[in-house]
């Protein structure tokens, strides 16, 4: 398991490219200050699909992420019959401290879930406040 802070791979081609798929490039995270965590690639579109599967992966996430600290929002944008929605395959945690976001970017982050490799990273409170996903 390697954490890094997003700063910390511009030096890293493939890194870059990857990060730049989800819109994230350095300098574009206060990581030591944001409440938001973002997790990538922790979903899949049947999770988001079925409300049953929903329901439940909502509660899973709550209960595992709870640990880090107290959580405030849980936010998964899901996916509309003919419409486009941003942020689907995202899950947001938003906790009461800038401390959780770190104690479960690091604990998170490079673990596998469901078979598939997680990236965790602080996301700006303020793009998720304004519902920028």
């Amino acid at each position: 398991l390697k954490v890094q802070r997003l700063e910390a791979c511009e030096g890293d081609d493939e890194m870059m490219q990857t990060l730049s798929k989800f819109g994230l490039a350095p300098g574009s995270l206060a990581a030591d200050s944001s409440t938001v965590l973002l997790l990538l690639n922790a979903i899949n579109m049947d999770d988001l699909s079925d409300d049953d599967r929903f329901a439940n992966l909502l509660e899973d996430i709550q209960h595992s992420m709870a640990v880090y600290g107290e959580i405030q929002q849980i936010f998964i944008p899901r996916p509309v019959p003919g419409g486009a929605v941003a942020g689907v395959g995202r899950i947001f945690i938003q906790y009461a401290t800038a401390e959780a976001v770190q104690r479960a970017m690091e604990a998170v982050s490079g673990k596998l879930f469901a078979e598939r490799l997680v990236l965790a990273v602080a996301y700006p409170a303020d793009r998720f406040q304004r519902h920028i996903y």
